[in-house]
């Protein structure tokens, strides 16, 4: 949501709690983990 990105912060919160309910939880803070290293922080993709 810092970058305005409220889809997506809304889709990655619902997996989050997901799949901690279910013991997969780390996945998605691994994910963000990678994510988080990935942006710039004007909020482009270092991949693009």
């Amino acid at each position: 949501m810092y970058q305005d990105r409220r889809l997506a912060a809304a889709v990655h919160f619902v997996l989050a709690v997901l799949l901690w309910l279910l013991g997969y939880g780390w996945i998605v803070h691994l994910y963000s983990a990678v994510e988080a290293l990935m942006q710039r922080p004007d909020g482009e993709s270092c991949n693009a």
